[in-house]
């Protein structure tokens, strides 16, 4: 008697396709044709169907609730669904898995390609659940065994230990908890355990459609995927569970190995969970994995095989990095997006882009720097890294939810750009002359002030490099770190678990520092334990948001330091801006009326010359090429200490610093620069006020 055919479900509303799928797989299969998703309930109520062939247009015509209903249902979760469709791509096909199909095929489609396709995804609904596993492979997945070395690790008191104990495989996602670890962690600690790779991410085009049928996948939180190195990657969260083991041990070739990856229940279910078949669709977008090389330059330049979006948003890093912009800022409207680079501190109108694009790149973006892309109701901060011209360069990102849809501003910081000393600053000689003799004080506080953007990091950095000599230990306390100094031990702040400013900096002070950097003043705890650090031997250098040098102090006393204690700490106070500098290649002699030289009060002499600019093509039309620093500094000394101990006004202390020649001005270091000619009058008086 002839074995019984395999059925498979044909669901299609134009007539001439399911004609032409039943001719090609009439031989092999059991077809049974169906033009709308009534009938194919009809059929699913009768009969289980091995595999369904479906349209992707006749599926949504009621919404996809085909999938909704064979995902509800025991008997009928682990069909494999071929979604066919006239237009592919990798878009496309990532919508596919995401709604819970296991593969998506052109149409046409050609007799041989069905013929493997149904063959190929048959076989992946098919093997049920358990099987037999081997010595070999059970010896690696002792859970008591894991649990007993997890208690050593991570020295588990003996009341959690007993709790411990009582846990079975099933209970692994309540161990954080009852450890109080987070989930991401604990999956790392089973990957070191089994000598298997940690996966913090997972990049949804490298997911292999028809390997697991996508209902056993959201139900045990595992996916296959194609690595490079390794051929097919099982990604799970719970390895302990000997049936899904032996389930993905029977999904490759006999003789070919089987590798595993640990990764948290979230990481996957986001990937599996995103929902995209709605009324703005939105492409999942290829997630680089943390641990993973950054793409490179060539990949940011073209990437021509990949989603369009994913090479819209490399275009638009590419390019923003090539001319040197600060920041790009990507800002949706009503019907479009606006780009935007900061170019030499000044926004410009980059291009609209499509407003069918919003979702997408935003996504793309967010996937790049770790951030939740499900979550568009609330700001996110993240980061990502891409290697330009065979160089890394840091992207820090920023999501504000806004009328329109999330705002997202990416801030550049690109490695190369950070000066090697002071002297590549461009501080005027006088300034400079004084920084560096601040710079030599052994002990005590040093502050550069500034708004946001105006370089302050980017001093301390320079300052930094400077004092670090083979026999000076420096720490620096950061959020973020923002740049890679070598022989510099640089701690990142970790709020969310209590890794504070203050937290991180009581352990570095127990570190024997010489010079401790502050990445910023925040709040009175902080500037508690720097002034504790600077009164008892070592060199604090930090930033903070005031306007000029002398406000300083007014600032540190409001937030609740004695002016006495202050006053013996102090050592130097910086306030920072930058100035455009003009074009080389267009800059030109400006000719001042005596109404402008006297309301400005300008130096006169034959040897004073001041610039302006044209604009050109080096400059893109701006006259600007480049920034650098101007900097306000206040020095001080034994009387300018008795002043700050007796609380004097932010001018009476400014006055008495320039009477002692204790300070150069923001005003005065700006004009050094527009008297040599590398700045104009105008950029200075826009910057200094």
């Amino acid at each position: 008697m002839a074995a019984e055919k395999s059925k498979v479900l044909c669901l299609d509303a134009d007539s001439v396709n399911r004609v032409l799928v039943s001719v090609q797989l009439e031989n092999r299969y059991d077809v049974i044709l169906v033009e709308n998703t009534k009938e194919a309930n009809q059929v699913l109520g009768i009969t289980r169907p091995d595999l369904i062939l479906a349209d992707v247009k006749t599926m949504a015509s009621d919404g996809f609730a085909l999938f909704t209903q064979l995902r509800e249902d025991a008997e009928l979760h682990t069909i494999p669904v071929v979604l066919l469709s006239h237009v592919v791509s990798d878009e496309d096909r990532s919508k596919a898995l995401a709604s819970g199909a296991a593969d998506l095929l052109k149409k046409p489609i050609e007799a041989a390609e069905l013929l493997d396709a149904v063959s190929r995804h048959m076989k992946s609904g098919a093997d049920s659940v358990g099987g037999q596993l081997t010595e070999a492979k059970l010896h690696l997945l002792d859970f008591n065994q894991f649990l007993r070395a997890l208690q050593d690790r991570l020295e588990v008191s003996p009341e959690k230990a007993i709790q411990l104990s009582d846990a079975r495989p099933s209970d692994l996602n309540k161990i954080p908890t009852l450890l109080g670890i987070r989930r991401a962690e604990l999956a790392s600690h089973i990957a070191d355990y089994l000598g298997v790779r940690f996966v913090p991410q997972v990049d949804p085009n490298s997911v292999l459609l028809g390997v697991l049928p996508t209902k056993y996948c959201e139900i045990h939180d595992v996916l296959a995927t194609n690595d490079l190195s390794v051929g097919i990657l099982f990604v799970l969260s719970n390895p302990f569970d000997l049936e899904i083991i032996d389930i993905l041990f029977r999904r490759v070739r006999k003789g070919d190995p089987v590798h595993f990856g640990i990764a948290e229940p979230d990481t996957i279910r986001r990937l599996l969970n995103t929902p995209l078949f709605d009324d703005e669709p939105q492409p999942i977008i290829a997630e680089l994995p943390k641990a993973a090389p950054a793409p490179t330059n060539d990949v940011l330049m073209s990437a021509a095989d990949e989603a369009p979006v994913v090479r819209m948003v490399n275009k638009i890093l590419a390019e923003a990095i090539s001319i040197g912009a600060s920041d790009i800022h990507i800002e949706p409207r009503k019907d479009d997006v606006r780009l935007r680079y900061r170019i030499d501190g000044m926004l410009h109108d980059k291009e609209v882009l499509p407003g069918a694009a919003k979702p997408g790149i935003v996504s793309r973006i967010k996937v790049l720097s770790g951030l939740d892309i499900s979550e568009r109701r609330l700001p996110q901060d993240g980061r990502a890294q891409v290697v330009f011209d065979g160089r890394q360069v840091d992207i820090r990102v920023s999501t504000l939810p806004s009328r329109h849809g999330e705002t997202v501003v990416c801030r550049i910081l690109d490695q190369a750009a950070v000066p090697l000393g002071l002297d590549d600053l461009g501080f005027a000689e006088r300034s400079l002359k004084m920084l560096l003799r601040g710079l030599e004080a052994p002990h005590g506080i040093i502050l550069v002030t500034g708004p946001t953007g105006s370089g302050k990091t980017t001093t301390l950095y320079s300052a930094l490099r400077g004092v670090c000599t083979p026999d000076v230990s420096v720490v620096t306390v950061e959020d973020p770190i923002e740049y890679d100094l070598p022989s510099v031990k640089q701690v990142q702040v970790h709020a969310e678990i209590g890794m504070t400013f203050p937290a991180a900096l009581r352990s570095i002070l127990r570190q024997d520092p010489d010079v401790v950097m502050i990445g910023e003043m925040r709040d009175r705890e902080t500037v508690d334990v720097a002034l504790k650090a600077a009164m008892t031997g070592h060199l604090v250098i930090s930033t903070l948001h005031t306007n000029d040098a002398p406000s300083t102090v007014s600032r540190l006393v409001g937030m609740g330091l004695e002016p006495y204690m202050l006053a013996g700490a102090l050592e130097m106070i910086c306030a920072q801006r930058l100035v455009r500098k003009l074009c080389k290649h267009c800059k030109q002699p400006e000719t001042l009326t005596p109404e402008v030289i006297e309301r400005l009060q300008l130096p006169t002499g034959e040897d004073i010359q001041y610039y302006t600019h044209k604009g050109c093509e080096q400059c893109n039309n701006t006259g600007f090429k480049g920034r650098m620093a101007v900097i306000e500094i206040l020095l001080m000394n034994e009387e300018l200490r008795l002043l700050v101990a007796r609380n004097v006004s932010s001018d009476e202390l400014r006055r008495e610093a320039l009477r002692m020649e204790r300070m150069v001005t923001l005003r005065d270091s700006a004009m050094e620069k527009a008297r040599e000619g590398t700045t104009t009058l105008a950029e200075v008086l826009q910057v200094t006020g």
